[in-house]
């Protein structure tokens, strides 16, 4: 338990960076300069786009259907 305690910040960090890999990866796409582009274009979009209910290509963003 002390182990866990110690690098408990650590960890919470890595499980963060997992989840947001897998969110840009199934990100259906669109940027504000170009709305019909595919996936997440990391010099044109920003983080709060993975939350959104649809993407700014207008498909629905798979990863938040309500859960968030």
């Amino acid at each position: 338990m002390k182990l866990l305690k110690r690098y408990f910040v650590l960890i919470g960090m890595i499980i963060a960076l997992i989840f947001m890999y897998i969110a840009i990866s199934i990100y259906p796409g669109g940027t504000y300069q170009n709305e019909s582009s595919i996936g997440f274009d990391w010099s044109k979009n920003f983080f709060s786009n993975l939350f959104g209910e649809k993407a700014l290509n207008g498909a629905e963003n798979t990863l938040n259907t309500g859960h968030l």
